[in-house]
């Protein structure tokens, strides 16, 4: 099995009028990115067999941006527990009956992301993965309780949405 991380593009700075770090949205800039990227994420790796976003509107708007773009017929499952506040392997028991597919896409925050990937990857607790705005990693997994999973590679956010020469 595929699994497949997309963390959000740019997002509104903190303000007034989203002060909780949580429930900034994307920017404009954020969202042309992610539709940019969707494209490019479409050509390059097809569909998925499940979309799962976190609940934060962020998250749910680039999982239905990229849904939509690759075909995904269905809406994204939301689950909260891609937000961030979750640890990694809570994360993993609790998505391991999702996770029996062939290519999964789970969309989130950096944070999140970054430590499940590690999680999957390794058993050293101090690794560390730096997943920034709007990249895409690749993890294959056998057994995702095992964490033998294998990077197969992290694309940065900007190569997905910058238009090729």
């Amino acid at each position: 099995m595929y699994l497949f991380f997309l963390s959000n593009a740019q997002v509104e700075a903190p303000s007034l009028l989203h002060p909780d770090s949580y429930m900034r949205p994307l920017t404009q800039e954020g969202l042309d990115n992610t539709r940019r990227a969707a494209k490019r994420i479409h050509e390059l790796l097809g569909g998925f067999d499940l979309v799962v976003t976190g609940s934060l509107p962020r998250s749910r708007i680039t999982g239905e941006i990229v849904a939509a773009a690759c075909g995904y017929d269905r809406e994204p499952q939301v689950n909260n527990m891609l937000d961030g506040r979750t640890q990694a392997e809570g994360i993993v028991r609790r998505l391991i009956d999702q996770l029996e597919r062939e290519t999964v896409l789970l969309i989130g925050d950096a944070p999140v992301l970054e430590r499940l990937i590690a999680f999957l990857i390794t058993q050293d607790e101090k690794t560390q993965v730096r997943v920034y705005e709007g990249a895409i990693a690749c993890v294959e997994l056998k057994d995702a309780l095992a964490r033998q999973g294998i990077l197969h590679w992290l694309v940065p956010g900007a190569t997905l949405w910058t238009p090729s020469q």
